[in-house]
């Protein structure tokens, strides 16, 4: 396990040193997919989950995976290191800009791959229930991208907390007037989004401390 975890964070160190376009840090990338698909908690607990976190997002935006179920399972896995790292963050009273810079990932993760909550949050929201139509099908569709817009917003709202003009990152604002545009959410429907956020951390762990 030690020779393992060594390894893994040797790899991290290779890949933090790469340029994003390079091959070699698409090859690096593709190691460590399947590094953490053997071993996905190796590092929970360590204050490399930072790396680790980092790089799982760094895969999907280069779209290192190409098989769609094995990547649906990848951001899966990459929103629990996200918030795993923030978890230990906030722990750890870090500042807040510390605190923005991974949030902001999660915010990533969630507005360039909502669409691949769907299969998850769906079961949380029907719990397998058939699906007779197909109106009920783009219905249930919407209902869940709504969800995953609510919990995109809460994240923004408490990025804001952490810089009130969210760093003027023209990425964050541009999703901020997007998603505000479109929905009009309560307070009571970002007080549940947040929770779903939670449940989903929660969920996510509890699926890979099975392996």
């Amino acid at each position: 396990m030690t020779n393992q975890r060594e390894q893994l964070e040797k790899l991290l160190d290779e890949i933090g040193k790469q340029t994003s376009k390079s091959l070699k840090n698409k090859e690096l990338l593709s190691e460590f997919v399947e590094a953490v698909e053997d071993q996905p908690l190796l590092l929970w607990d360590s204050e490399r989950i930072d790396d680790l976190a980092l790089a799982a997002l760094r895969v999907l935006l280069l779209d290192v995976i190409e098989d769609e179920e094995q990547e649906i399972l990848w951001v899966q896995k990459t929103f629990a290191f996200i918030t795993q790292s923030l978890l230990r963050a906030r722990e750890q009273a870090f500042e807040n800009s510390k605190l923005f810079d991974i949030l902001k990932n999660r915010v990533v993760l969630l507005h360039s791959h909502d669409d691949f909550f769907i299969d998850i949050l769906d079961y949380f929201f029907f719990h397998n229930t058939p699906i007779e139509k197909e109106t009920e099908r783009a219905e249930r569709r919407a209902f869940v991208l709504q969800k995953v817009a609510a919990m995109q917003v809460q994240d923004l709202r408490v990025l804001e907390h952490y810089n009130q003009d969210l760093k003027n990152e023209e990425y964050l604002l541009e999703v901020e007037h997007k998603l505000l545009d479109k929905y009009n959410f309560t307070d009571k429907e970002l007080v549940e989004a947040q929770l779903l956020s939670d449940t989903l951390f929660k969920y996510i762990w509890h699926q890979l401390s099975k392996k």
